[in-house]
């Protein structure tokens, strides 16, 4: 992550900048989930899991019910983003090629 705090006075104006980005992708991102939904698009779900798998593996934190941090409980941590990122192939793969993935979602 940035360090804001680097920038003085300019940090609150630059934070305040970056929250409304990430509204506004965050909101993209959630009207896109509801029309990969009314779509019945399930590859989406895949490299949405992908996304997840990337974002946990930059921030060494994870969560599936709770916050899991790789530095605390390593053996879940690899265990969660293990199951995200074969989840996301598995989906991906589930919708070009029903038989190879040996699995429906």
């Amino acid at each position: 992550m940035f360090r804001t705090e680097l920038l003085g006075p300019w940090a609150s104006l630059l934070r305040s900048r970056m929250e409304t980005k990430d509204r506004y992708i965050t909101a993209g991102v959630l009207i896109a989930v509801w029309v990969f939904a009314v779509l019945n698009w399930t590859w989406p779900w895949g490299v949405l899991f992908l996304a997840w798998a990337l974002s946990s593996l930059r921030t060494k934190q994870t969560f599936l019910i709770r916050e899991i941090d790789k530095g605390q409980n390593p053996m879940l941590y690899w265990a969660v983003l293990s199951t995200w990122i074969i989840m996301g192939v598995l989906i991906i793969l589930g919708e070009y090629q029903p038989g190879l993935a040996g699995a429906t979602f």
